[in-house]
């Protein structure tokens, strides 16, 4: 199993779990944003997410940017 943290548009954090198949078929492998769906789990008020799948958003370049990083 693998475990990550993400942050939702709120800023709660989500702690998943990615079981090796998931894992290998959706690997992370850098910082981005990440589209995670999977099932919700609640066990003594602590929310976990088992994931059954993940895609990562495209980047948009900012031309403000351009130079500075």
């Amino acid at each position: 199993m693998y475990f990550g943290t993400f942050y939702d548009r709120e800023g709660e954090v989500s702690k998943t779990i990615r079981f090796p198949r998931e894992a290998e078929r959706y690997p992370l492998r850098s910082r981005g944003i990440y589209r995670c769906r999977g099932i919700v789990h609640k066990e003594y008020d602590y929310i976990s997410i088992a994931i059954k799948e993940v895609q990562r958003a495209a980047r948009v370049s900012d031309s403000r940017l351009v130079g500075i990083l």
